[in-house]
């Protein structure tokens, strides 16, 4: 059981991933609501370009924030 690091930085995607996922969907969510008023198609296309997005840029950060703190 001598891992160490290996599990502080598998430890570290899971938290950053699942806080990724929980800010994309946020994101969709408040894009969603925001665009009542347009039809449906455009609705799901922005929402989901929106809440990728969102996703993709929090856990590039965070995986890199942690690769540079962890060295």
């Amino acid at each position: 059981m001598g891992g160490g690091s290996n599990d502080i930085k598998g430890l570290w995607v899971a938290i950053v991933l699942l806080g990724a996922a929980v800010v994309g969907s946020s994101t969709a969510a408040v894009f969603w609501v925001a665009q009542g008023g347009r039809p449906t198609g455009d609705r799901v296309m922005h929402t989901l370009a929106a809440g990728g997005a969102a996703f993709a840029g929090v856990a590039v950060l965070g995986i890199t924030i942690g690769e540079f703190i962890s060295g």
